[in-house]
């Protein structure tokens, strides 16, 4: 009978370790490994910059995810073409985030100016796109308007995307600038504040500062360089880069 009541105790021991043992087996096949990964590279200049830790916090929500950030203030697209073939060949299959004003501060894009700026940055992107082949999902971004370049640079910033999305399927344009702009894409220096942010009621009762006195970048308050941040709450940046995260969410919700 000791021998039985032994046997079985055995027995149960031995059940209950393969139990946990093939537990602990699935637990790590469904955790996302380093080769599982689903790789988002995410190129800019400074208002991407800006908007970087918004965006990788908002990338976050998907565990699977990693954020490869390629972005630094005054660039253009052909200061990241090395860059890009790199991680061309380092990351096939990625998807790909890119915001851009249209820089034309840099040597790469002051040697390459020709035909005005429309045609300038037609052919920055362009070459910018040639370079991302191996991605599976691109998204392209209108910046926000700016004062100092108008309406007119939006209009041509636009169709550029409309044309490079016709020559480029896997491209999308989208409009995370609109983000920050008032009704029918109008500058705004303040909007109302949205529940999930806080509220410091500046310009006005109300309303969160979403450009700086610049009236081209974010940041409401002083900042030394992009890699501190914004010494005040920075709101316009935090809805742009959740503005540039959400089709990549969507897409990866929608994907089976």
């Amino acid at each position: 009978m000791r021998r039985t009541i032994l046997w079985l105790a055995l027995a149960l021991l031995s059940a209950g370790g393969l139990f946990l043992f093939v537990t602990s087996q699935r637990s790590k096949a469904m955790a996302p490994t380093a080769a599982s990964k689903v790789v988002v590279l995410y190129y800019g200049d400074s208002l991407a910059r800006e908007a970087q830790n918004y965006f990788v916090r908002a990338m976050a929500s998907r565990p699977e995810v990693k954020v490869v950030p390629a972005a630094f203030p005054g660039t253009a697209p052909c200061d990241w073409y090395g860059r890009m073939e790199q991680y061309n060949r380092q990351y096939p299959g990625a998807l790909v985030v890119g915001s851009f004003y249209g820089n034309l501060l840099t040597k790469c894009v002051l040697n390459t100016q020709r035909g005005g700026w429309q045609k300038t940055y037609l052919n920055q992107l362009d070459g910018a796109l040639r370079r991302m082949n191996s991605a599976s999902k691109i998204w392209l971004t209108l910046a926000p308007i700016a004062p100092a370049s108008g309406q007119a640079r939006q209009e041509q910033m636009s169709e550029n995307l409309r044309q490079l999305s016709i020559k480029y399927p896997k491209m999308n344009p989208i409009d995370a600038g609109a983000s920050v702009e008032g009704p029918l894409g109008v500058f705004e220096m303040g909007l109302p504040c949205l529940p999930e942010e806080q509220c410091t009621n500046q310009p006005l009762i109300g309303q969160n500062q979403v450009r700086s006195f610049d009236r081209l970048h974010f940041c409401p308050g002083v900042h030394s360089n992009y890699y501190l941040g914004c010494s005040k709450y920075d709101s316009g940046a935090w809805r742009y880069g959740n503005a540039l995260a959400q089709p990549v969410l969507a897409y990866l919700s929608n994907r089976k």
